[in-house]
């Protein structure tokens, strides 16, 4: 999955790094990340760790979108996917930090780093 972000590296340098942001809509097509590779993803995640957020006019408490279930005894968690659908449908915002071996993600921080000039770490 290639990153089209719009701007020279250069002029990113210039105008924008440490001064301000820049947002790009559409930075890759769509057709390159599903919903089917973002659920995968948040499926491996620990979607109830500190780092997974859910924003929607502020934080949204875990309770409303993470279920707690028992696995062979274990005590488990997982998204409730229709209830974070309807917030992102909404213009909510998921937050998924600290996504570690995800062929996809490291791909495009790998492009960005590249871009910037700057390292860029996908997990800590």
């Amino acid at each position: 999955m290639k990153i089209e972000l719009g701007i020279s590296s250069e002029d990113f340098q210039r105008e924008y790094f440490g001064m301000k942001p820049l947002l790009v809509r559409s930075a890759f097509s769509p057709s390159s990340f599903s919903w089917r590779d973002a659920n995968g993803i948040f499926g491996r995640c620990n979607v109830f760790a500190e780092d997974f957020k859910l924003s929607h006019n502020g934080l949204v408490p875990k309770s409303r979108y993470v279920e707690r279930y028992r696995d062979i005894g274990d005590l488990r968690h997982r998204l409730i996917k229709p209830v974070v659908y309807d917030y992102l449908r909404d213009g909510a915002t998921l937050i998924a930090n600290k996504i570690k071996n995800e062929p996809i993600i490291d791909s495009l921080a790998w492009q960005i780093g590249i871009f910037t000039g700057q390292p860029v770490s996908t997990a800590q």
